[in-house]
């Protein structure tokens, strides 16, 4: 969550981060930000980003991670080459 203007007495008054952004860790958050590389937010609200897993990277609108080219998905969710 961020607060578009400042000095806002209730959490009411912030709003949601997009999808693929987060709120910074410190202090009371004016904007939000995008995820470093290698994490991702699914959904809108989200105070920290998510890290990917081994052998995955986030997708460039940084709302989810896809498996690193010379691997597949084995569909139990691992990633092996």
């Amino acid at each position: 969550k961020y607060l578009e203007v400042s000095g806002a007495t209730t959490e009411t008054a912030c709003l949601l981060c997009p999808l693929g952004k987060s709120s910074p860790s410190e202090g009371a958050p004016t904007h939000c930000e995008d995820c470093p590389d290698g994490s991702y937010a699914p959904g809108e609200g989200y105070a920290m980003c998510i890290i990917c897993p081994p052998f995955t990277s986030a997708k460039a609108d940084q709302t989810g991670c896809g498996v690193v080219n010379g691997y597949y998905n084995d569909g139990e969710g691992q990633s092996v080459s």
